[in-house]
């Protein structure tokens, strides 16, 4: 951890989510590509929670729900 990075929100072109279930535990991963980069974050990287808020409000195509439906059920492989 420790990292951080900065992209602008108009070069984002795409996001895809993981679930992965880490048997006693599930994890949330996250790849943002943009114009030039990709950007893999989890869960538990710092500002993670505020990031996926700000994702809603920036992209309102994106289901104010998207991360419910990732999370449930629980130990569920999912991708979106």
């Amino acid at each position: 951890m420790g990292s951080s990075f900065k992209v602008k929100w108009d070069k984002i072109y795409q996001i895809n989510v993981l679930k992965i279930d880490l048997i006693t535990v599930d994890r949330i991963e996250m790849e943002i590509t943009s114009s030039n980069e990709v950007i893999l974050i989890n869960e538990d990287y710092p500002g993670f929670y505020p990031f996926v808020k700000r994702l809603t409000e920036v992209f309102p195509t994106i289901s104010s729900t998207w991360l419910a439906d990732i999370v449930n059920p629980a130990f569920e492989k999912k991708l979106r």
